[in-house]
């Protein structure tokens, strides 16, 4: 899924920093990612063998987490197997593929009203989430299950969606993307240890454990996520009541970070930086972000032994430009 903040570009990079700090051992090393996201770094460190705890306070990239990081393979989906005579995991996809399309809230709100999806793939993807319900509901699958399902659904649903990228606006046409039938594919889970997955803020999720690296990634502007991935999070949530404007965002109170403001960025990073017990915290943040990195570098540093890189990562944009942009990656030893 195309996600804003995705730290695919640079997980390599800072898990070979990671790794060259914290010497293998015969118990697995710990990794702790609260801003997790849909779990780009994370997935990183689980591929190299790391114990992996992650956190995210939207549920949609919750959701994420536990399909690529609370597991290491497709489930099995032993109740449905059980009370359906369905022989899992392939009999599903094909069940789910074969179902037959009908009109809910995606086809109504984000495809007649607005271009967010075709008519024929939104409908197969509101009788798709239907589907889903209705096994949840008659104890057919686990709560697991059900997660692993609605993410594969979502990643399933952006692989055809007419937008740039996020959900904040849809395209004026439909793309050659958009225009593909919809088709029903499992998300790929991360081989390696199963993670720990948390829907919870930051504060939470790093004072969960101790840990030997802590990775932090807070949001860089006041860009509300909840806002730019509205409908994911509605898919989750099983509605999008009183949508409006051209984005259809519903009418729910958004779930915002304190990250997200200007005016409570600083404090909300020293009350998080100081519920942290690691051997490593490593700090990845953008060079023009609402924290200034002056201000991280200033309270890091007397907290321990602190060293910088200079990174680069492929950033979101919407005009034709390069994305590459410029990070900070702070490596704070404790001593």
């Amino acid at each position: 899924m195309r996600y804003l903040g995705s730290k695919t570009s640079t997980a390599a990079a800072v898990e070979q920093i990671a790794g060259m700090l914290v010497r293998v051992t015969e118990t697995p090393r710990t990794f702790c990612d609260p801003f997790g996201g849909i779990g780009a770094m994370a997935a990183k460190f689980k591929s190299r063998g790391w114990k992996v705890t992650i956190g995210d306070h939207l549920k949609f990239p919750h959701y994420y987490q536990s399909a690529r990081i609370g597991t290491s393979s497709i489930p099995q989906f032993r109740k449905l197997k059980e009370k359906r005579s369905i022989s899992a995991p392939e009999s599903v996809l094909n069940t789910l593929n074969s179902i037959r399309p009908c009109a809910g809230w995606v086809t109504n709100k984000y495809s007649l009203e607005r271009k967010f999806f075709s008519p024929a793939n939104a409908e197969k993807i509101d009788a798709i989430r239907l589907q889903l319900d209705r096994w949840r509901d008659e104890r057919k699958i686990t709560e697991s299950d059900y997660k692993f399902l609605i993410a594969s659904m979502i990643d399933s649903a952006d692989r055809v969606a007419n937008t740039a990228g996020t959900y904040y606006a849809y395209l004026k046409q439909f793309t050659r993307r958009a225009a593909q039938d919809f088709k029903f594919c499992f998300i790929n889970p991360v081989h390696g240890i199963r993670g720990k997955c948390i829907h919870s803020d930051a504060e939470n999720t790093v004072a969960s454990g101790e840990f030997d690296v802590v990775y932090l990634d807070p949001p860089y502007s006041a860009r509300a996520y909840d806002a730019y991935y509205h409908l994911p999070q509605s898919m989750v949530l099983g509605n999008a009541d009183g949508s409006r404007g051209m984005a259809g965002i519903p009418q729910r109170p958004l779930t915002r970070s304190e990250f997200e403001s200007p005016r409570t960025a600083e404090q909300a990073f020293l009350r998080l930086i100081g519920k942290i017990k690691a051997k490593i915290l490593l700090v990845q943040y953008s060079n023009n972000g609402l924290l200034g990195v002056d201000y991280i570098r200033q309270e890091l540093a007397s907290r321990g032994y602190l060293q910088e890189y200079e990174i680069e990562s492929l950033g979101y944009t919407t005009s034709n430009g390069s994305r590459k942009q410029s990070h900070s990656l702070f490596v704070l030893s404790y001593v």
